[in-house]
């Protein structure tokens, strides 16, 4: 499900995968190109886990949530209004400090100064720089979970989210160097950072907790129901 159907950029629509502002889907023909031989098998298992709690809502005030997930945290999931700019009550940090151990937790990204200069400049036709790359890019803010919320570039700036979409890092939580003529990017996870972590819920899962368990840590202020039918 999108992550605002009222979104005007869905233009009535009421799914997109648009991974960068909404969560992606797999189409049937898509799992069985990415699970082969398996394809059988893994979906049996999806299936059965669907239909165990098909009834079950996750709620807020009476209203279905908006339930987004990622592959892993920085350590810490993000609120959704420094992602998304929307404050929701159950979309706000928590703690996925397992994802810490989880496999590629922390990647580099390396660009030369005239590919920042340029993929910058596509972004911002004024985009003025100066003479000394070692101060073209600055990290202003950051918030709690190591989202960048402002990287000053010049006379101009960008969130993270920008920077993660213009140099497709695994994620905002970043930081960024610069030595012999490159930019090196250290990313920390791997997605949007809001809601549920999915190496933190399968840590959580293997350590014994319960689905609403996970959910309830993830979601805070959510409340599973049964559907009801009209």
């Amino acid at each position: 499900l999108a992550q605002g159907t009222a979104d005007a950029s869905l233009k009535g629509a009421h799914f997109s995968n648009d991974s960068s502002r909404f969560q992606a889907f797999y189409t049937d023909a898509q799992m069985q190109e990415v699970f082969g031989e398996q394809y059988a098998e893994v979906h049996k298992k999806i299936a059965a886990a669907v239909d165990a709690v098909s009834a079950e809502l996750l709620l807020y005030d009476a209203q279905p949530i908006v339930a987004a997930f990622h592959a892993m945290s920085s350590g810490k999931t993000e609120s959704a209004a420094h992602v998304w700019g929307e404050h929701l009550p159950y979309l706000v940090a928590v703690d996925s400090s397992t994802d810490c151990d989880a496999p590629l937790f922390e990647q580099t990204a390396a660009f030369s100064a005239q590919e920042v200069q340029t993929m910058l400049s596509q972004e911002r036709e004024d985009l003025w720089l100066g003479n000394a790359p070692e101060n073209w890019l600055v990290i202003a803010e950051t918030s709690d979970s190591g989202t960048v919320l402002r990287l000053n570039a010049g006379n101009a700036f960008f969130t993270g989210q920008e920077i993660r979409r213009i140099f497709s890092l695994r994620s905002a939580a970043f930081t960024v160097d610069y030595a012999d003529g490159k930019f090196t990017f250290t990313t920390k996870g791997y997605g949007h950072n809001v809601g549920m972590s999915q190496y933190g819920a399968n840590a959580m899962a293997n350590a014994g907790s319960t689905y609403r368990d996970i959910l309830a840590h993830y979601y805070p202020q959510a409340v599973l129901g049964m559907e009801t039918q009209p």
